[in-house]
């Protein structure tokens, strides 16, 4: 699955303070599914946000 994701920063993040300034990040997101259930997912293309290994 792929994500675009948007947003504006304006609050503290890691220690930078905000800068109003916009950004756009692309994501691409794994889950292997079994009978309809997402078993495990993954991610890539984002710094900031963790990808959890198991659902």
């Amino acid at each position: 699955m792929q994500l675009t994701e948007r947003g504006t920063h304006d609050g503290e993040f890691m220690g930078i303070e905000p800068t109003g300034k916009e950004f756009e990040i692309q994501t691409t997101a794994f889950f292997h599914l079994e009978e309809g259930r997402s078993m495990t997912s993954g991610c890539n293309g984002t710094p900031l946000n963790s990808c959890n290994n198991s659902v």
